[in-house]
């Protein structure tokens, strides 16, 4: 009996020791794990900062490069960084450099659609793709607010990249024994084009037979936002690849080589344009092509997104009765085949266009309100209100032939409110993303090295 009780209670004895034995071992993998991590979401961190810091470095100056690797303390730990253009997301430039040990040359896979489980450490970010940087776009963002901080290095900005290059940022930081590589990739955008569109060849720019009757001015000389003339810098009062009549008491002027014609009627024959031939190519019928269409960035619908967006004020809509005044941005209303929009106020400023894809949406009687910027309508009747900027008609056949008058109304050529509607349409297309950094650059590209 005593054999039995001493053999039971070494055997609980050993038992409990064995799982006492296991228990701390768990306890100590527990928390040599915890510390790894720890370490791990410090490094990461500290990509995330110095990544942030450098995007915010390149927002305040494109030209911004650092070939050479620089190293630094930071946030506890030790950061190595470059900046480099490169020709495209995935391309790893001259990248043998001290540094980048622990970089991966290839990341073509990196921006395959894959899910989490794949992939846990990308997150998909929305980046506005409207002029074509990128589809498959991904950002993994740990943003946190940073006081300022000396970040010193040499620094070389003595490149001049060409517009529109990828630049490349690569950082690696070190805690303890654990790093951490983050690459980035950011579009440079290339300037804003403030050049007018191609497609305004004169106040009123058609393809089709134009008529007027009524008091309807239609003056191609130069005007300032507030209506004011301004001498010997304007273009054809109406250009059209068709034929112009002009009725009633309507008046058209122009300039034509430097020299300006008032409003009159008849017209001088210099103020206006009938017959027109189109600079290249045919004279567009959508308005993205109105904007260069797919070669300059604006692919078939980019417009309507951009209305979409919301972006500088822009709105969208299929019924007119929900757009909100003063227009701003790009305004797009996009009616039913061969529907009418009528009766219209069109305060406002930017880009206001009436289309639909069969091309005969109808913007007729534009009875009050008055409009700086460029105003394209697949058809237009009746003006009796004052257009400040350009107007386009996109259909070849017209429900009225683009009777444009039969009362009193303006339209006034005006180079500086196109070029403010065409800036308002660049700058609504500029992709924004998040951090204090990444507001003003186009990220295309943000990873960690798995």
């Amino acid at each position: 009996m005593g054999r039995s009780v001493l053999i039971y209670v070494m055997g609980t004895f050993i038992i409990l020791s064995i799982a006492l034995l296991n228990a701390g071992r768990t306890v100590d993998t527990a928390g040599t794990k915890s510390i790894e991590y720890m370490r791990d979401s410090k490094a990461r961190n500290i990509c995330n900062s110095m990544t942030s810091i450098l995007l915010t470095r390149l927002a305040d100056s494109s030209s911004l490069r650092i070939e050479t690797p620089v190293t630094q303390s930071l946030l506890g730990g030790t950061v190595t960084y470059r900046m480099y253009s490169v020709n495209s997301v995935g391309d790893d430039g001259n990248d043998n450099h001290e540094g980048d040990d622990h970089e991966d040359s290839d990341h073509s896979s990196i921006f395959n659609f894959q899910t989490q489980e794949q992939n846990p450490i990308i997150f998909s970010a929305s980046i506005l793709g409207a002029f074509g940087f990128s589809s498959a776009s991904f950002a993994y963002d740990d943003d946190e607010d940073h006081d300022d901080e000396d970040h010193d290095g040499d620094h070389d900005d003595s490149d001049d990249p060409s517009d529109g290059d990828t630049v490349k940022i690569v950082v690696s930081a070190t805690v303890s024994n654990s790093t951490k590589t983050q690459t980035t990739y950011v579009a440079i955008t290339p300037p804003t084009s403030t050049t007018p569109p191609t497609a305004i060849q004169g106040g009123l720019s058609c393809r089709n037979a134009v008529s007027t009757t009524g008091n309807i001015q239609i003056d191609g000389r130069n005007h300032d936002l507030n209506g004011n003339f301004i001498a010997g810098s304007g273009t054809y009062g109406i250009w059209t690849t068709s034929t112009i009549s002009q009725g009633g008491s309507s008046d058209f002027g122009g300039t034509y080589s430097g020299t300006d014609y008032a409003p009159s009627r008849p017209a001088n024959s210099h103020a206006i344009k009938a017959s027109g031939s189109y600079p290249s190519g045919s004279f567009p019928d959508t308005p993205d092509k109105v904007f260069g269409g797919s070669a300059a960035g604006f692919t078939e619908g980019t417009l309507k997104n951009l209305a979409l967006s919301g972006a500088n004020g822009s709105q969208y809509v299929t019924n007119p009765s929900s757009l909100s005044s003063p227009f701003s941005g790009v305004t797009y209303v996009e009616l039913d085949s061969g529907s009418t929009w009528q009766k219209m106020n069109i305060t406002g400023t930017g880009v206001l266009i009436v289309h639909n894809a069969a091309g005969n949406a109808i913007m007729k009687n534009l009875n009050s309100g008055k409009f700086k910027g460029i105003i394209i309508a697949d058809d237009i009747i009746h003006v009796h209100t004052d257009i400040i900027g350009a107007v386009i008609g996109l259909s070849a056949s017209p429900s009225e032939g683009n009777f444009l008058g039969n009362g009193s109304g303006s339209i006034k050529y005006s180079l500086e409110a196109i070029t403010q509607a065409v800036t308002a349409v660049s700058s609504s297309s500029t992709s924004t993303n998040y951090g204090f950094g990444k507001t003003r650059m186009n990220v295309i590209g943000w990873y960690d090295q798995l």
